[in-house]
């Protein structure tokens, strides 16, 4: 079934509509829709109140969201040539993470929060060894700004940025204020709009409360047996780093380096947010995706094959499974 997502054409990426309708629909036909998200910043509660409260309507946009998302990173990442073959691998996991817990099935902050940050990230890998890069660098602080607001604890994402910057290049003075500049221009527009609409403490509350040093889970569901997952999941990511690198160009690599950045900064994220929950996973949806996908290639059609149905498996089993 894998050999699916073996292939160069674009219009390949429309198999993550099955995807989607088959890992979430039966779990939506059975089941209410709850979001469990409680840290949503100004845009993702803007979101929230204008989606839709039929399941079946919120299921139709989550599909396009996710679709656009994995031809995205499907994009970048075979552009960058980090695979011999241009494959679907990386839009796969993605599509199969965000899928993976029913307690985020209904949430579309995270996914537009994800898609902000895979589209800031994207602009920072197109800097490497380019003479005019102001456009770039300036659309990687916007669109990192913007994630910024639908999930406030992205706002670490600034440290991987700005060292991912350095990674790539020797950067100057002005292309910092650049990046600064692009992170500056969502904060000033909302700023002023809910200061003109007497609203401005909506924003501390939504984007500054949230922050707090804490070791506390919320009781999830199988709760420890997700965590387990989670925790086996990052340590697969950290072990195939050596495979992943393999014949890989200096230029790959650091592309490769600026993932496990984003990769621990997310892990670390966890441990600065309020009430933490299961939705925080997908804070780290980037790096594992493209992690994944390069794991999934360099291994046998066999092996990729067993744990492409292995993980279809564990979704349903997440969603149908009884409590331990």
């Amino acid at each position: 079934m894998l050999s699916i997502l073996r292939s160069n054409q674009l219009i390949a990426n429309s198999v993550f509509i099955l995807y989607m309708l088959l890992l979430r629909l039966p779990y939506l036909l059975h089941h209410d829709c709850t979001v469990a998200v409680k840290h949503t910043g100004v845009l993702g509660r803007i979101t929230e109140n204008i989606m839709p409260e039929n399941k079946y309507w919120l299921l139709v946009i989550q599909i396009i969201i996710v679709v656009l998302q994995a031809g995205i990173l499907n994009a970048t990442i075979n552009k960058t040539r980090m695979m011999r073959d241009i494959n679907l691998f990386p839009g796969f996991v993605w599509v199969v993470t965000v899928s993976l817990f029913p307690e985020y099935l209904c949430d579309t902050t995270m996914l537009f929060a994800n898609l902000f940050l895979l589209l800031s990230v994207r602009e920072l890998f197109g800097v490497y060894k380019k003479n005019s890069v102001a456009g770039g660098i300036f659309n990687a602080g916007l669109f990192l700004s913007m994630s910024v607001f639908f999930y406030p604890g992205f706002i670490f994402f600034t440290i991987a940025i700005i060292l991912g910057l350095q990674i790539l290049r020797a950067p100057k003075i002005k292309e910092y204020l650049m990046l600064c500049s692009g992170m500056l221009v969502p904060v000033i527009l909302l700023t002023v709009l809910f200061f003109w609409n007497d609203s401005l403490h909506l924003i501390r509350q939504a984007q500054l409360d949230v922050f707090m040093f804490n070791f506390k889970f919320e009781p999830q569901s199988n709760g420890i047996y997700k965590l387990g997952f989670i925790i086996l999941s990052i340590l697969l990511c950290l072990l195939g780093y050596s495979r992943i690198i393999f014949k890989q160009s200096i230029q790959n690599i650091k592309y490769i380096e600026i993932l496990y950045l984003l990769l621990f900064i997310g892990i670390s994220m966890t441990f600065f947010i309020k009430d933490r929950n299961i939705e925080q996973f997908l804070s780290i949806l980037l790096p594992v995706s493209v992690i994944g996908g390069l794991i999934l290639y360099s291994i046998s059609s066999s092996s990729a094959e067993m744990i492409h149905l292995l993980l279809i498996f564990i979704v349903f089993f997440w969603q149908f499974a009884p409590n331990f």
